[in-house]
């Protein structure tokens, strides 16, 4: 039972820096102006903290943060909450990828057997 504990911890540790290499490359939703309770936390291997958001109830057009902290429990949590998803689109991608490819080699065995046909 510990080796697979182990490993899913292996696993998570590294989903976590997957979700920090590919959050901190990435293009942000919005920008705000900086704040204390938002700034990374110095003992922290990355330049994240989280932000609680409400959509503004006099115009729903914006959204307002009301709470903010860089604690680094619950931050590593939401980046692995985020890898999971990035994991899951990833092989959506590759899904996608392949089947393109199946289809290009089906229709690559069609020429060329209707090739073969007009050639005959």
């Amino acid at each position: 039972m510990k080796k697979n504990s182990t490993k899913n911890t292996k696993n998570v540790e590294t989903g976590i820096q997957a979700a920090k290499q590919h959050f901190g490359a990435t293009n942000a939703l919005t920008t705000i102006p900086a704040v204390d309770e938002l700034r990374a936390n110095a003992d922290a291997d990355h330049t994240f903290a989280l932000a609680l958001v409400r959509v503004s109830a006099s115009d729903p057009t914006r959204m307002e943060v009301v709470f903010g902290t860089n604690n680094i429990s619950p931050t590593d949590k939401v980046l692995e909450h985020a890898a999971k998803k990035l994991s899951a689109e990833q092989k959506a991608d590759a899904l996608a990828v392949n089947q393109q490819l199946i289809d290009a080699a089906s229709l690559e065995i069609e020429v060329t057997s209707i090739s073969a046909e007009v050639a005959a």
